[in-house]
């Protein structure tokens, strides 16, 4: 019996050249943006399917300046910086509030050779920064390389069905105070989908 493989993304306009072109050689789920939505919509969908592989994919923004604009790169772990709560102008992680034993969602259950992309820590968050004091504050409590919306539900996910997978995002600008005319969308998804166009699926 064949494999079966699931590309998710977050919106559909990440794909849009390869739906309009019908290249996608597999099935594929928008999640909707958002760690919610994508938990919920992936749980639903994995537990009327089942997949040998999945995919995850997506444009994002970089925190690490190293990286360029257009640059492709592997997520390897992820962090909430968002759970926990205020103390006046402080912040205070979950695990430091002693409700969870709270540890980043590390992606070791994968099978892309990781040879051929960068590894990049994650952000996920549900409010994108855009302000270079939360920003700054935000990387005193975790190092990261991207922010994304989704990395750490796809880990949940995907490592509670035992479901192999990857993701693997296209950097479309920089975090840093908000400033549109400095991003490059429309690069990050030509590269992300000559990407996804010429992957190798595992067997």
């Amino acid at each position: 019996m064949s494999k079966q493989y699931l590309i998710s993304v977050a919106t559909a306009d990440e794909l849009s050249p390869l739906f309009i072109a019908g290249a996608l050689p597999c099935s594929v789920l928008i999640t909707g943006v958002g760690m919610m939505q994508c938990a919920s919509t992936l749980s639903y969908y994995l537990s009327q399917h089942t997949f040998d592989y999945i995919l995850h994919v997506g444009i994002a923004g970089a925190v690490n300046k190293t990286f360029k604009i257009g640059e492709l790169v592997q997520v390897n772990k992820s962090y909430m910086p968002e759970l926990g709560c205020e103390n006046k102008e402080d912040f205070i992680p979950i695990d430091q509030l002693g409700l969870s034993n709270y540890a980043p969602f590390e992606f070791e259950n994968t099978s892309l050779d990781v040879t051929q992309l960068k590894l990049a820590t994650a952000w996920s968050v549900n409010k994108v920064h855009g302000f270079q004091p939360t920003i700054d504050a935000t990387f005193l409590r975790y190092k990261a390389d991207i922010e994304t919306m989704e990395s750490a539900a796809i880990a949940s996910v995907c490592q509670r069905f035992k479901i192999p997978f990857n993701e693997v995002r296209c950097i479309s600008n920089y975090v840093e105070n908000r400033n549109r005319a400095a991003w490059d969308i429309p690069l990050a998804i030509h590269n992300l989908c000559n990407y996804v166009s010429v992957f190798s699926w595992p067997q």
